[in-house]
């Protein structure tokens, strides 16, 4: 009788909540999890002492809030918070409220809550907010009084009536929201919400605020629903999260036990960050070696993490401005030295050209084994060159294909490669291929291995030199602009967007004849060729241009007949290779010109299609601008194409 009713408690006891030293709470559940807007006040839990004025606090409070108030009053306690009340504003999972009050604020009845005495004794009001809000702008640049006129006087024909998206295209100084009729963003509700967003949550839907003067100048805003703004303008407010945490002796939170000193915690740590970037599982390393709370059973997982969140690290807000993917740390804090890596990919894909010193490496490689001249004496050079004749003789295969740069962007060492080709044949990828290509990959990765002490020293410097002279410029130029010149693109394209971060690495040397066979060259275009003497305004082009090729591999390669799906007639494709690349070179150089308000005009190209004279460019560059303007679509445009090239 005992046991069964010892074996009945043990069911009916509640199963404790995953804890983290890191993130409080944890949301470890797959999909994103549900949230709520919510303006909350607090009475600070009940004192015996003061029990009696408390509820006099709460009483006064009560006949405060109204729901037209009530967010004001919060936000008010928010700013100044006294001794007795707390006042929130903010997006909140049903984990991050009192129990009490994530039962009200998450379930079907009123919008307005309260009194409500909390789990922790606490008393809360509580109202359930809009969560979001979209923002359309027109921006004049300046804050001198004839700027502040101009926005005066655009605000003024925008009350009276003029279409908001007209008057953004034509006179607003912000390029990027311009080019989108206006369209800023998709505000999601946070703490100490200010400036354009405390302004576009404080308008009603379809109401004109402004001129608000920031530093950069005046904004004029309209508040409008969520639904009519791109989707990818929405607020990156979560990140799903692994990690591994190192601790030493006597850090927040570790084991009692733990006798590791610091700078062996500091060693660890630094050692497993090179493995992770060498190509190593982290949720593999985690379960031995992560000190985090309940880590090693959940392998990493962090979960969901929600930027601005008080209870996490304040160094995590680095997984949004980082592209998603990259491992960050080792940092030092009071529980550990700390690895950390986001694992989604945010709202949108995202193109970041980039430096890759093993890319570099490399290509540097194939680039020095095509002219006899330009051997070197160095370790594992002579090795490295013969496996790479032997990988890439015959470009049917899937090995080659993967050599055509498909795989190497994401490499940062010999062994990382190696990590990569192993992990594709263990998945079935690689298929027979693999028996062929086993010896020379293990033999090339070993060479490298060898080769690399000796780049760095000898080469890498210039080469580095070089790659900074031409990311600086289009960093500059770029980073402004590049999330809106990517959306056209896509858009006109009739491209999904896959959410993905696209890389480019951009190199110094690269081969031109030599291993890389015909048939190879449409796939070698995830890299970026530069010199000390590259065009500006050319890589902006070639960068766009590289994406679209990077999304038609990842999206369907290899089966390329089904991309462009409206370019299709009949189920079989409309347009060859030659022609989908003109398609391509077409609609990259009309969205960098509208864009970045330039003129290429048949500049020096890095991305020229092959067997095209340039009036077979200018006809299939004229198609694609009847595409752009509306008076065709885009099976019509890839259909003309296909015509004009068919005779070639």
């Amino acid at each position: 009788m005992l046991a069964a009713l010892l074996l009945l408690f043990a069911q009916a006891a509640p199963v404790p909540a995953p804890t983290s030293l890191l993130v409080r709470p944890l949301e470890l559940a797959h999909p994103l999890p549900d949230s709520r807007a919510v303006a909350l006040i607090r009475v600070r839990v009940e004192d015996p002492a003061t029990k009696e004025s408390n509820e006099e606090l709460a009483r006064r409070i009560a006949t405060e809030v109204t729901p037209d108030s009530f967010e004001q009053v919060a936000a008010r306690f928010d700013r100044q918070p006294t001794r007795d009340v707390r006042g929130l504003v903010g997006t909140y999972t049903r984990a991050m409220l009192d129990p009490v009050v994530a039962e009200a604020v998450f379930g079907p009845d009123s919008v307005l809550h309260g009194p409500l005495t909390g789990a922790d004794g606490g008393v809360y009001f509580a109202k359930s907010i809009a969560r979001e809000a979209g923002c359309r702008q027109v921006f004049v640049a300046g804050t001198d009084s004839v700027a502040r006129q101009r926005a005066e006087s655009i605000l003024r024909e925008l009350r009276a009536g003029a279409d908001f998206a007209q008057v953004a295209r034509e006179r607003s100084e912000d390029r990027a929201s311009a080019l989108r009729g206006g369209q800023l963003a998709i505000y999601e509700r946070g703490r100490r919400d200010a400036l354009l967003r405390a302004a576009a949550f404080g308008a009603k839907v379809g109401e004109i605020v402004g001129p608000l003067e920031t530093p950069l100048g005046f904004h004029i805003l309209q508040r409008v629903a969520p639904e009519s703004i791109d989707a990818r303008l929405r607020d990156d407010s979560w990140a799903r999260v692994s990690s591994i945490l190192v601790a030493f002796g006597g850090a927040a939170g570790a084991d009692p036990a733990l006798v590791r000193e610091h700078e062996e915690a500091e060693r660890i740590a630094n050692d497993l960050a090179r493995r992770i970037r060498d190509g190593e599982d982290m949720a593999k390393l985690a379960a031995s070696f992560d000190d985090d709370r309940g880590g090693r059973a959940r392998y990493g997982d962090l979960g969901w993490v929600r930027r601005g969140t008080s209870d996490i690290p304040q160094f995590f807000d680095r997984l949004f401005i980082e592209p998603p993917g990259t491992l960050l740390g080792p940092i030092a804090s009071r529980s550990g030295f700390v690895l950390f890596r986001r694992e989604n990919s945010g709202p949108r894909t995202v193109l970041v050209p980039t430096k890759n010193a093993f890319v570099a490496e490399f290509e540097w490689l194939r680039w020095s084994a095509e002219d006899p001249a330009r051997a070197v004496e160095a370790p594992g050079y002579s090795e490295a060159r013969a496996a790479l004749v032997v990988l890439q003789s015959d470009p049917q295969t899937a090995i080659h294909a993967q050599f055509s740069s498909m795989n190497l962007p994401f490499a940062v060492s010999a062994s990382g490669m190696l990590n990569g080709f192993r992990s594709l044949a263990e998945g079935n990828l690689l298929q027979k291929s693999w028996d062929k290509a086993e010896k020379p990959i293990e033999t090339l990765g070993r060479a490298l291995g060898q080769f690399e002490p000796w780049f760095l020293e000898q080469v890498w410097p210039a080469e580095e030199r070089t790659i900074d002279a031409a990311l600086a410029p289009l960093r500059e130029r770029w980073l402004p602009l590049a999330p809106v010149a990517v959306d056209l693109l896509m858009d006109e394209l009739g491209i999904d967007d896959p959410d993905i971060v696209v890389e480019v690495p951009l190199v110094a040397h690269w081969p031109r004849q030599l291993l890389l066979p015909e048939e190879a060259r449409a796939n070698r275009e995830t890299l970026l060729h530069v010199s000390k003497d590259s065009d500006r305004d050319a890589l902006l082009h070639a960068t766009l241009h590289h994406l679209v090729h990077k999304l038609h591999h990842f999206i369907l390669f290899p089966h390329n007949e089904e991309f462009l799906r409206p370019a299709v007639d009949g189920g079989k494709p409309v347009l060859d290779r030659l022609a989908l690349h003109a398609l391509f070179e077409a609609a990259t150089e009309s969205v960098t010109e509208r864009v970045f308000q330039i003129e290429l005009d048949g500049c020096a190209r890095p991305c020229d299609v092959d067997g095209l004279t340039p009036e077979q460019h200018k006809a299939v560059r004229a198609i694609w601008d009847e595409r752009v303007t509306g008076k065709i679509d885009l099976a019509t445009a890839a259909k003309r194409v296909a015509e004009l090239l068919r005779s070639r």
